[in-house]
């Protein structure tokens, strides 16, 4: 099991120019896109205005799992397309595997955003949690 976290990291600065329901539709849309791309059958959280979770259950191996990482990353990226204007936010994916990052659901989730965070102050799309993280 791994708990995948996304960060938005420059909505804030598109909401500024945004209204509100513009707003909600995008945050949909990426919430949509992130269950779709993961499967994740009604796991997905949203833990503030700009980060999500999901929990996958199953990982088929760690090439695949990267595999479908790389590919939600593509997926988030793909433009949004709001009263005529094309949307892109870059996602940042943080990841957190049981049982070598936590054992439960919380401490998942914790390292798994702390992930995504790294990943934006390091400019990497994608960054799994290490023990050098804490």
């Amino acid at each position: 099991m791994a708990i995948v976290a996304v960060h938005l990291g420059d909505a804030r600065d598109w909401q500024d120019v945004s209204g509100p329901a513009e707003v909600r539709t995008v945050l949909a849309t990426y919430a949509t896109r992130l269950a779709r791309s993961l499967h994740s059958r009604g796991m997905l959280n949203r833990s503030a205005v700009y980060d999500f979770s999901a929990a996958v259950e199953h990982i088929h191996g760690e090439a695949n799992f990267a595999q479908q990482l790389q590919s939600l990353h593509r997926t988030l990226m793909e433009p949004i397309v709001i009263g005529g204007r094309h949307v892109t936010i870059r996602p940042f994916i943080g990841v957190a595997i049981c049982p070598f990052d936590g054992l439960t659901a919380e401490a998942l989730t914790k390292r798994s955003a702390a992930a995504a965070r790294l990943a934006q102050h390091d400019a990497h799309e994608i960054r799994f949690f290490g023990a050098s993280d804490e």
